[in-house]
């Protein structure tokens, strides 16, 4: 069989078969390292919550008013008002440090929270 027939015929099918064989090989090695990668993530989110124990349940509303934050227990004397992005290591240091305190006075009904989520990190475009 000539060069010629064989290129019209289907070619090399060893070559055809070797590619298939690596492309199946990478998916699959990236689709192994993607579960691993997800269950240690998953162990290590339980890790973290490892002892946290649930207080009473606190009703949250979303106030126009307040700048459309989460407001708990409204109503009382202190006022309190956290803009944080979930994505700051400063605003995770301030949590650390102050986050029980703060629980302790909404839960008492000593101060009013005002929690207001921000995206002010990372790379998204904000279009006004």
């Amino acid at each position: 069989m000539s060069k010629q027939a064989k290129a019209t015929s289907g070619g090399d099918h060893f070559t055809r078969w070797l590619v298939i064989g690596m492309v199946a090989l990478v998916v699959i090695t990236g689709v192994v390292f993607s579960m691993i990668g997800s269950s240690t993530k998953a162990n290590e989110s339980f890790t973290a919550l490892k002892g946290f124990t649930v207080g009473e349940p606190v009703t949250a509303t979303v106030d126009v008013a307040q700048g459309s934050g989460f407001v708990l227990n409204p109503g009382a004397p202190v006022k309190i008002d956290i803009w944080e992005d979930p994505q700051c290591p400063i605003c995770r240091l301030f949590e650390e440090a102050n986050g029980e305190y703060i629980e302790e006075l909404v839960r008492t009904k000593k101060a009013t929270l005002v929690y207001h989520v921000l995206s002010f990190l990372g790379d998204e475009s904000v279009a006004f």
